[in-house]
């Protein structure tokens, strides 16, 4: 990392005082491909290139203009008592925090405590999530009616848990921030 540095510090800098984002944000990761010796190269089956390193990346909904950017260099490089996604996504924020826009996220990152972290810098948080997580209800994952799309909702400290079923046995389930009540389509 050492001979790059110094510009990917200044263009990520760059990238944050020149820009600024709409309403909605993403936060993903990228694979840059490389296969030369460094300590902190990581493996990933499902991308293209399947070595390299790991950059996270906060940007913008609409234009895909990068925000702000950091690279993965080893799961000992963050804060202690907070799972590596999390920190990701607390390090990608600061140039957007206080200024309530939406923060979208895959099942990778979105958790209960991220949420919560989001909210105290006034961002909101809408992802999906993993379907181990311990905070979600067993009956948010019971097997799924063929063809229904099912709802259930669960407020607590203004978050929403929603299961959603566009398959037969397949659940996905969102949280939200923005979201904390049910609302009856007009029509």
């Amino acid at each position: 990392m050492a001979p790059i540095r110094n510009i990917y510090e200044k263009f990520v800098v760059a990238c944050e005082a020149n820009y600024t984002p709409g309403t909605g944000c993403t936060v993903d990761e990228y694979l840059h491909g490389f296969r030369g010796r460094f300590s902190f190269k990581q493996y990933i089956p499902n991308k293209p290139s399947k070595y390299g390193f790991k950059v996270y990346v906060l940007a913008d909904s609409e234009t895909f203009y990068l925000v702000s950017s950091k690279i993965y260099t080893g799961s000992g490089t963050h804060s202690p008592g907070l799972p590596v996604p999390t920190q990701a996504v607390l390090d990608l924020v600061p140039s957007v925090s206080g200024k309530s826009r939406n923060i979208t996220t895959d099942n990778y990152y979105t958790s209960i405590p991220l949420a919560m972290e989001l909210k105290s810098l006034k961002l909101i948080l809408v992802g999906t999530m993993k379907k181990n997580k311990a905070c979600i209800p067993p009956s948010f994952l019971a097997k799924a009616d063929e063809g229904r799309v099912q709802y259930a909702f669960d407020h607590a400290n203004n978050f929403t848990l929603l299961p959603v079923a566009p398959n037969k046995n397949k659940r996905v389930v969102f949280l939200s921030t923005m979201h904390s009540e049910k609302k009856e389509r007009g029509g």
